[in-house]
């Protein structure tokens, strides 16, 4: 759990970090058409989740079993969901075939903390 909380930290840092303050160029990835303030204010909301996501993940690595399951379990919902808008966004045409990299990718992170979750939960209840 620690190496994935790790690394989920640090990827959704540096994305968090190019929304918030280049939200036009993270936009433009996406989409083929100029992204208004609208837009951008909304990708600078999502990037200041995902840099508090980052911070939350990083600490939750060296913290007891209850705070840690309750940040995973935070991290889990918010993927997930990440998911179900990215796939809505991609079918919808709304962005281009970008969005299947979020889509993919947030289905990957709630997959891969459900799964480390179980592993460590089963790992804890042989020990005790």
């Amino acid at each position: 759990m620690k190496l994935l909380l790790s690394v989920y930290s640090i990827v959704t840092a540096i994305f968090g970090i190019l929304a918030f303050f280049v939200p036009a160029t993270v936009i433009s990835w996406y989409s083929p058409v100029t992204a208004d303030v609208v837009a951008q204010t909304g990708f600078r909301l999502a990037g200041s989740l995902g840099i508090g996501l980052a911070i939350l993940g990083w600490y939750a690595r060296n913290s007891d079993d209850k705070a840690r399951g309750a940040i995973v379990l935070a991290i889990v919902l918010t993927n997930a969901l990440g998911c179900i808008a990215a796939f809505i966004a991609a079918t919808s045409g709304a962005f281009n075939g970008g969005a299947w990299f979020e889509v993919i990718s947030y289905a990957l992170w709630t997959v891969a903390f459900i799964i480390v979750a179980r592993l460590s939960r089963k790992r804890t209840a042989r020990v005790a």
